[in-house]
């Protein structure tokens, strides 16, 4: 059978276009395909008059025999039901990472709908994904389908555009409905020329994307970490994420209260933490991190509290507890905040003092800087072992490694060398085609760039520096060196923050609570700043 194309413009068309094909009237729609019951607003349900439903499946496959039960269900000359006109199916899945259906799958689906004289719809978004990945013909996907939609903007580099494929009858009907939903186009040859372009010279470069996507995949699942938001995570993708060879996540809460929720537009209620966390824990990731923030919007001593006692009986492997940093002429969204609700310093500081003793207690060890983690954790055991490292992400058990920067503003690392991308989309990607590397600005860290900074990295990591060890690596006389910062110490001293004798700096238990305030004495670039533009300390 020749079957023929119909360009239109969003694929919340197609299921609507094949729809008007059948005869009118509300009938059911069993929908497999997660795209358009999920994303693509309603359309289907208002614009077609189908009433859709989903059957649950596992990475887009539903078991034969489930959905063999539903279509055995239908009964149509049962007044009382709808119609069942149409079965769609999704191949690659989105929500199931882009899972690919088998070839004898889909005969299977087109083999029970058409006992039941139902019609088979492939949403085809990202069939030539399937096509290329698998070394499937196209040509036979139109024996498992009467109809077939594909998107050429998902990997195809064309920018907008879907065609629905399928024989004359049909095309010609849905033309007709694509003229009744405003989806005629006259003007539209600069977007088939681009639609041209993506179907002759695009689809065989498709194999370059699986595999630089393949080796970016298989790159970031080596290091084992990947942090997460639960209010846009499922079972589903937790599932794919493990299956990549992910076995640590991270995720951020922020407060369990709904009030300092509100005040910062993050509503994420404790329901949906605990979906994630103990999801993680099914599937065997060996490390759960989560994040808190102290200094919010109406938080107090007492509602945080409560927060802490809760994120206790999860049970995380590390927790880190941030100071929030308030920099609204810096950061839109934060002008929304009031500043009267937030707590004042000394609450603040009350708040962290109680969040270090309540952990403590708890079990945790408090790796400094707002950081904790379980005894056997690997943070943990660094720190005894005096193998920690901190960069200017966070703590890490990778010492010395290069951190490479992809997106905008992003900062990396590379040698004995800083550098930042570029700040908005436009330039980051006019960078990027011009063959050059996005970055705006960087740092060459100098001798005693390198020197402050492994004294720093000492003290943050470990709550102490030895003189000697720092001589020998340096070749200087510590005490001539930094004669300034050691004098500015003295002050501290007296207030019990630290101890300072001719060979070594320790921190002490209630100096660990400012730690930052005392690295920041070493900082020679903070005593030439004459404006802060930083967050402040507490």
């Amino acid at each position: 059978m020749t079957w023929f194309e119909l360009y239109y413009c969003a694929d919340t068309m197609a299921p609507i276009l094949v729809r008007h094909t059948d005869d009118a009237g509300i009938f059911h729609m069993g929908v497999l395909s997660d795209n358009l019951f999920n994303f693509e607003g309603g359309g289907v349900a208002r614009l077609s008059g189908a009433q859709p439903r989903q059957i649950p499946g596992d990475r887009g496959r539903i078991p034969l025999e489930a959905l063999e039960e539903v279509l055995d269900n239908i009964r149509p000359g049962n007044e009382h039901q709808p119609r069942t006109r149409l079965v769609t199916v999704e191949n690659t899945h989105n929500l199931a990472g882009g899972a690919i259906l088998p070839l004898a799958y889909l005969e299977r689906v087109k083999a029970l709908a058409e006992a039941k004289n139902l019609i088979v719809h492939l949403d085809g978004a990202r069939i030539f994904h399937a096509s290329v990945a698998t070394g499937t013909a196209l040509a036979r996907y139109g024996d498992v389908a009467d109809s077939i939609s594909c998107c050429l903007s998902k990997g195809l580099s064309a920018p907008a555009g879907s065609l629905l494929l399928g024989p004359n009858e049909t095309i010609v009907e849905a033309r007709r409905a694509r003229k009744v939903l405003g989806g005629a186009m006259r003007q539209t040859g600069i977007l088939a020329a681009a639609g041209r372009v993506a179907l002759t010279r695009m689809i065989d470069r498709l194999v370059e994307d699986h595999h630089r996507a393949r080796s970016l995949a298989e790159g970031l699942a080596s290091l084992g970490y990947i942090e997460i938001d639960p209010r846009e995570i499922d079972g589903e993708t937790l599932k794919v994420l493990r299956q990549l060879g992910f076995n640590r996540i991270s995720l951020g809460v922020q407060d369990f209260d709904p009030k300092v929720q509100q005040a910062v537009n993050r509503i994420q209620p404790e329901a949906q933490t605990m979906g994630a966390i103990n999801g993680a824990r099914d599937l065997g990731y060996k490390s759960i991190s989560v994040d808190l923030i102290y200094g919010l919007p109406f938080q107090s001593v007492a509602s945080f509290n409560t927060t802490l006692d809760r994120i206790i009986e999860l049970s995380p492997d590390r927790l880190s507890v941030f100071n929030y940093a308030h920099l609204p002429e810096m950061f839109k969204p934060q002008r929304r905040i009031n500043e009267e609700d937030l707590p004042s310093p000394q609450e603040k500081l009350e708040i962290l003092h109680q969040a270090i003793n309540k952990l403590t207690t708890a079990g945790y060890v408090y790796i400094g800087m707002d950081h904790f983690a379980k005894p056997d954790d690997e943070l943990a055991v660094a720190q005894r072992e005096g193998k920690l490292y901190r960069n200017f992400q966070g703590y890490s058990t990778h010492a010395e490694c290069d951190l490479i920067a992809m997106g905008i503003t992003a900062i990396g690392k590379v040698g004995n060398s800083f550098s930042q991308n570029v700040k908005t989309l436009e330039q980051y990607y006019e960078a990027i085609d011009s063959g050059h590397l996005p970055v705006y600005r960087g740092l060459a860290l100098s001798d005693d760039d390198l020197l402050r900074q492994k004294v720093i990295s000492e003290l943050i990591c470990h709550f102490e520096l030895h003189f000697a060890s720092i001589e020998k690596s340096f070749g200087i006389e510590f005490s001539k060196y930094f004669a300034t910062e050691l004098e500015e110490f003295k002050t501290m001293q007296n207030d019990g923050l630290l101890s300072v004798d001719s060979e070594q700096i320790i921190v002490n238990p209630n100096g660990r609570l400012l730690i930052r305030n005392i690295c920041m004495v070493f900082d020679k670039y903070l005593r030439q700043t004459t404006k802060q533009s930083f967050s402040k300390v507490i």
